[in-house]
């Protein structure tokens, strides 16, 4: 769950790095005009980030010798992840992970 947090932070990163250089350049196609899309991806990307921050933080929040706090967090982590799908999930391996990860504690006999 830890590295699917990181995977998701790291895309929401690279989701507003190219919004932001797509927000700031706007080029020319005879009849059409495209820009301002940018603003979109740097939305995402800070939603990507601030998920990933999520999932880490509920991955370090689970303790093993509590069971309702690991069904706690385990469910957070779960709609986390799949909140996720919308901010690039992760390259698709962050939110398998966190996915796979959330369901383990979910279903983790304590």
């Amino acid at each position: 769950m830890l590295l699917g947090g990181v995977a998701i932070a790291a895309m929401g990163a690279v989701f507003g790095a190219a919004g932001s250089v797509a927000g700031s350049t706007r080029f020319a196609v005879p009849g059409m005009l495209f820009g301002g899309d940018g603003y979109l991806m740097v939305g995402l990307g800070a939603l990507g980030i601030v998920l990933g921050a999520l999932l880490i933080l509920a991955s370090t929040k689970i303790d093993s010798t509590n069971a309702s706090k690991i069904k706690l967090w385990s469910i957070l982590a779960l709609v986390f992840s799949l909140i996720s799908l919308a901010a690039g999930a992760g390259f698709l391996v962050g939110f398998v992970l966190a996915l796979v990860g959330s369901i383990l504690g979910i279903v983790h006999k304590g």
